[in-house]
């Protein structure tokens, strides 16, 4: 082989030279650009850059012979400082740590990029960050020290790139790993409302992490003189053949004393599954309650996804979704989407497993609704199907605990002769409660039980807008249905007294008509005259104190002046309960009122009507007539069976006689 001239070698080591530089300087644009734009953008960065710290930590794995590890978050006078026991550092993931680059495949099932370009998003905190830590060397470990400077200066930040290299030199040997920390980074930090949110944002993610960041077993958060420790107690192996949900119990405790007891329940489609749908649990006494996840997304890639979809339901779903570098979207196009597909699939095994053990608040795992931040014709559509999908799934699972028992589906077509019906929330009027009570009370109706009811009402609306059907009631169609197929008030379908049940339906019509105007069809066939027959209410008249021995009269000379008018109880009922709305309902439904004076002179008319030509009444009795006239009232029947008899008697004169003597001011002019 020719020997290469001298000038051959200058040329090559020239060009060696010029492409260290331009890696270099490569390195630090790359480090400035992505710290530039973390600092730039405080507000997504202040909650993002704990779930880095914790992602190169559970991406490194534990420590030989150990099942999880723990990750501290300190924070005090100013300065963050963070340290895990995770394993220790290769030669490639100190270079990435360095230089900003990636040392691990980002799309890997085990890890998400260990010190990618999201750790630089850590300097959102400071410029500057003092990192400590062991490096495994040829099976031996080496303590490091080095101080990463990431200032908006090429320069500068190509200077300490190049600088870096040199904490090599100064390494020292690490005897045992027992009681010292893989790593260790500390900030002096520029803002500490970035320090807070982020330790905020944590808090939130707790204790969902435990179940997608199953490396982790405890995570302590000191602030100033508080801490609080999230800690792994245990956790059940997932089954290669059995479908069954992970459970993992952790504690939480503080320094003050107070402990608290959880689990987080990790629920998969099938088996063989990564993608799943998890729960947190509190206990409360001898019950699990459920828990509303904080202000996160709702998709987490074992951290969430700051930025992604959020979901109405106390849910967050964990899978290997196609995720874009900055964690801020998943794609779901195409095959992409199945594992989107696969997390909600398991969301009926997990509300089976809620509506088993009667988790409180169980029923918030069906909530679902198309998230605000979807966009685009090709994602609203693939994340509309499904959803609706699910929803469909859990509309035919008897999962709703109704007023009359036992344990219903929402959907009507199913292999249960029962659904559930479900109270439209009112915008105004009467309460939810006060509606609920006339759906429970009434036999046709079956809404869920009142302690979930209002909140399965605010469910099923998000499953309408994905074209589920579900049974609604509002306080017309409650109405109907208490009078359906009957007339009488006594059969009202009601487990209550009838008429306090109307009396409270009622109110709800009076509440209901000043909150939106009138609709006097909320009436129809729900209004009882005086023998009990249900009417519409402009067919019936107030009872303005006509006298009982009025209407007995009356009837006995074919006059049904009960039938005209609303039945007493019911107005002394909403009097007695001071149902001021449900009184002023009636009087504007009603026709009017009826007095004495109206009833005695609809009398005189018709006994007017039955008398023979030559004994009408002057026109000018009605102006005589008055309330007080009881006892001529007394002695009006025999008058008017006089008066009837007499166009059939041979002595019309005696007749005429015997009505002038109890009527002398009935004329016997013609």
């Amino acid at each position: 082989m020719d020997e290469i001239p001298d000038d051959g070698l200058d040329l090559v080591a020239q060009f060696q030279e010029t492409l260290t530089e331009k890696v270099y300087e490569g390195i630090a644009l790359r480090i400035r650009t992505k710290v530039l734009g973390a600092r730039s953008d405080p507000d997504t960065s202040s909650r993002r850059w704990p779930f880095e710290l914790i992602q190169n930590a559970h991406d490194a794995g534990t420590r030989v012979g150990r099942e999880g590890i723990s990750l501290t978050f300190e924070y005090a006078d100013g300065v963050l400082r963070f340290w895990h026991d995770a394993a220790p550092f290769t030669m490639d993931e100190f270079a990435s740590l360095l230089t900003g680059g990636s040392s691990k495949d980002f799309m890997s099932t085990e890890t998400t990029g260990r010190f990618g370009t999201g750790f630089l998003v850590t300097h959102v905190l400071s410029a500057q960050v003092q990192v400590s830590g062991i490096l495994e060397v040829n099976g031996s470990y080496r303590g490091f020290e080095v101080e990463l400077d990431r200032p908006n200066d090429e320069e500068r930040l190509l200077q300490n790139v190049q600088d870096s290299l040199n904490s090599l030199r100064h390494t020292h040997l690490v005897e045992s790993l027992e009681d010292e920390p893989t790593a260790s980074f500390e900030y002096i930090v520029d803002d500490e409302k970035i320090a807070l949110a982020g330790l905020e944002a944590l808090e939130e993610a707790l204790p969902y992490l435990f179940a997608t960041c199953r490396r982790i077993g405890e995570i302590i958060i000191r602030r100033d003189e508080h801490e609080t420790v999230w800690k792994l107690t245990s956790a059940t192996k997932p089954s290669r053949f059995l479908n069954k949900p992970t459970e993992y119990r952790v504690s939480r405790e503080e320094n003050d004393g107070s402990m608290s007891e959880w689990r987080v329940v990790r629920a998969r489609s099938e088996v063989s599954s990564e993608n799943a749908v998890v729960v947190a649990l509190a206990k409360e006494s001898d019950a699990w309650a459920l828990r509303k996840p904080g202000s996160l997304p709702s998709i987490f890639r074992q951290l969430p996804l700051l930025g992604g979809p959020s979901l109405p339901g106390w849910v967050v779903f964990d899978g290997q979704f196609d995720v874009e570098q900055e964690r801020r979207t998943i794609y779901v196009t195409g095959e992409q989407e199945k594992p989107l597909r696969d997390a909600f699939a398991a969301l009926p095994r997990m509300m089976t497993l809620a509506n088993s053990e009667d988790w409180i608040d169980g029923y918030r795992i069906a909530q679902l609704a198309l998230p605000p931040d979807i966009t685009g014709e090709t994602n609203i559509k693939v994340w509309t199907d499904v959803l609706s999908t699910t929803a469909q799934n859990l509309s035919t699972l008897p999962l709703i605990p109704t007023a009359r028992g036992g344990k219903v589906p929402c959907a009507a077509d199913t292999d249960d002769d029962r659904c559930a019906d479900f109270i439209r929330r009112p915008e105004a009027g009467p309460t939810y409660d006060e509606l609920w009570d006339l759906a429970a009370s009434s036999t046709e109706t079956d809404p869920p039980e009142r302690a979930v009811s209002e909140g399965w009402s605010e469910v099923v609306e998000g499953w309408e807008e994905l074209g589920i059907e579900v049974s609604w009631v509002d306080l017309k169609v409650i109405g109907e249905r208490a009078v359906k197929g009957i007339d009488n008030v006594s059969d009202l379908l009601v487990d209550d007294d009838p008429f306090e049940w109307l009396s409270h339906y009622y109110e709800a019509v009076g509440k209901t008509w000043v909150a939106s105007g009138i609709t006097k069809n909320h009436f129809d066939h729900l209004v009882p005259d005086q023998h009990g027959q249900l009417r519409d209410a402009d067919d019936l008249k107030i009872d303005g104190g006509v006298a009982e021995r009025t209407k007995e009269l009356a009837a006995d000379v074919g006059i049904d002046i009960r039938a005209e008018l609303l039945d007493n109880t019911l107005v002394e009922r909403l009097t007695e309960q001071d149902f001021t709305a449900g009184l002023s309902a009636v009087q504007e439904a009603t026709d009017g009122e009826l007095t004495e004076e109206d009833a005695l002179g609809s009398l005189l008319h018709h006994v007017a009507a039955s008398l023979p030509d030559e004994q009408k009444v002057p026109a000018c009795l009605g102006t005589v007539l008055t309330s007080a006239s009881v006892k001529r009232c007394n002695r009006f029947k025999s008058s008017v069976c006089a008066a009837r008899s007499a166009r059939s008697c041979s002595s019309k004169t005696g007749a005429k006689e015997a009505v002038r003597t109890e009527r002398p001011w009935i004329s016997t002019a013609t």
